[in-house]
Order: C-alpha cells, then sequence, then structure tokens
C-alpha cells in the first residue's frame, strides 16, 4: 500500500518549492540493493549532488569507520488518484499496478484477446502495404525499388542501407579505390628518399600482390570505422540500450559501456545531455566519412 495524501497537499508541497524538484536519497547496501533515506528537494542535478555530499559527511562525523555510499535519484514515483480528492503514492508504476491485485474478469480477458487480434490483423495489413508499395516502386532495367517507411524514417533508412551494406562490400570486394592503393604504393617506399608515390604510380598504375593486401587492409578499416560510427550512433542515441540478440552491439557495449557519462552522485544515472552530445558527434563523423569516401561504396 502506498502513502495517502491530498490532492490539496501534494500541490502546497510543490508550491512550497518553487523552481525546485524532488530527489530521493539512497544509500547503498553491501548486496548492491538500495536502501531509501528521505526526499529532498534541490534546484537541479549539481545540487542534488552537494546535498548527498554533505549527507554523506555528516555521516563520516557520526561514525567515521563508515564507508557507506550514498547516492541521489530522481523521483520516480506514481501518484493514483483515488477519486475522492486524495491520492495514493507508490514508489513506482509497476508498484502501483501490482498493487491493485485484482484479478482479470473473464471479459477484461476476452477484450484482451480481442485488441490482440485486431492488432496481429493490423500488423499483417502493413506488412501487405510494405509489399504493394516496393512492388509498385520495383524498376526492372534497374533491379532498384523503395521502401513504404524511407519517406517517414528517411535518417534511419540511410544508416539501415550503410549498416546492412558495408559488409557484404568488405566481404565481396571487387576492388580498392586508387587512393589506397597509392597510399600502399607510398608505405611500401617510406624508406626510400626522395621517392615520389604519386609519379610512381601514374607511370605504373598496376599495385604489387603486397601493396594491394596493404591496401585492401586499409580499405576495410576505414570501412569498419564507419561502421562503428553508424553503430555508436545508435547506441548512444538509445542511451547505452540495444538487442541482447545482437551480437555486433553486444561487443561493441563491452568496449563503449564506460564511455557513457553519468550524473554525479548518482548510482549510474546516466547523463542524457551529455550523452546526446555523443551521439551528433558520431552522427557528423557518418556524413564526413561519407564526404570524404562515399563515392567509393560499391562492390
Amino acid at each position: 500500500m502506498g502513502k495517502i495524501v491530498t490532492k490539496k497537499q501534494l500541490a502546497q508541497e510543490s508550491a512550497d518549492h518553487p523552481g525546485q524538484r524532488k530527489y530521493r536519497l539512497y544509500r547503498k547496501l553491501a548486496d548492491g540493493s538500495k536502501e531509501f533515506v528521505r526526499d529532498f528537494w534541490a534546484s537541479g542535478d549539481a545540487a542534488a549532488a552537494e546535498k548527498v555530499e554533505i549527507h554523506r559527511s555528516r555521516m563520516k562525523l557520526v561514525d567515521p569507520a563508515s564507508d557507506a555510499e550514498y547516492f541521489w535519484a530522481y523521483d520516480g514515483r506514481h501518484a493514483v488518484d483515488r477519486g475522492d480528492g486524495t491520492v495514493e503514492i507508490f514508489d513506482s508504476l509497476a508498484d502501483a499496478v501490482l498493487a491493485d491485485g485484482r484479478e482479470e474478469s473473464l471479459w477484461e480477458r476476452f477484450k484482451t484477446w480481442c485488441w490482440l487480434a485486431k492488432e496481429r490483423a493490423k500488423d499483417l495489413r502493413y506488412a501487405f502495404s510494405d509489399f504493394w508499395f516496393w512492388y509498385r516502386h520495383y524498376d526492372m532495367r534497374t533491379n532498384k525499388s523503395h521502401q513504404r517507411f524511407e519517406s517517414w524514417n528517411l535518417d534511419g533508412a540511410l544508416l539501415d542501407m550503410i549498416e546492412f551494406n558495408v559488409p557484404i562490400i568488405m566481404r565481396d570486394q571487387a576492388g580498392v579505390p586508387n587512393e589506397f592503393c597509392l597510399a600502399a604504393r607510398a608505405k611500401a617506399h617510406e624508406d626510400e628518399a626522395g621517392f615520389d608515390a604519386e609519379k610512381s604510380y601514374s607511370a605504373n598504375p598496376s599495385s604489387s600482390k603486397s601493396e594491394m593486401e596493404a591496401a585492401s587492409r586499409m580499405w576495410k578499416a576505414e570501412l569498419e570505422a564507419l561502421l562503428r560510427h553508424v553503430r555508436l550512433y545508435r547506441y548512444y542515441s538509445d542511451w547505452g540500450a540495444f538487442d541482447e540478440k545482437d551480437e555486433a552491439m553486444a561487443a561493441l557495449d563491452k568496449e563503449y559501456r564506460k564511455t557513457i557519462p553519468t550524473l554525479p552522485g548518482t548510482d549510474g544515472e546516466i547523463d542524457m545531455k551529455a550523452v546526446y552530445g555523443l551521439a551528433q558527434a558520431e552522427w557528423r563523423a557518418v556524413w564526413e566519412w561519407i564526404s570524404r569516401y562515399g563515392q567509393n561504396l560499391w562492390t
């Protein structure tokens, strides 16, 4: 059961703290769980972190041997209107649902089944619409078509095309762009004073086996960099969340999880603003790469 207060009390509590928001102070236990200490109000996250530090210092004076950790978190409690001028406050929406404790009636279960059937039929209709759209736009001369979702999600569609096709380009590599062949020629003769790689390549553009292998490695490294920028953009845009069945993203998470900024004074609360900045940096990196190498994306 949650805490019951009147709507007037709830409104007055907010009015008593203008320009502030409510936070919760927790103590982290040895088993990793959190123990609620108290609520408090602060003007922002930085002020909340300061209050946590003050509380930690006070507890240290009480017990110098204590190494207890304290953190703040946003007040994510859920208020349920009781219909009598009062609200019941739960720690979370999940707690509010569980507190209901009411079993669905046969009629309610039937309505749920009907809703699920309706949604399934809707999904099938969309699938048919998607196929029909692709079919209507198919050009037999070029073997190309378009998908319906492209127009309302063009940014995502472009990234989808890159992420799907770049591994194919790496696998089926029909050739290597000339600039990498030139770079491989320069690398092979870097110890020769006065060697002019551009002049040499102009006179003989046929790469040796070792040069071609080196050029291929360079090109593959650039393609892998493009894929990494695309995946990092998605990783940061979703604040580090990903489908665990996606092996590529799972591997990336192991390498980049620690790069996700967290808010000071919290037990790993993500700094959304800072993560957004990381996502935007990766977005720019994708298109800077395309600007430089995009015309070489062929097999």
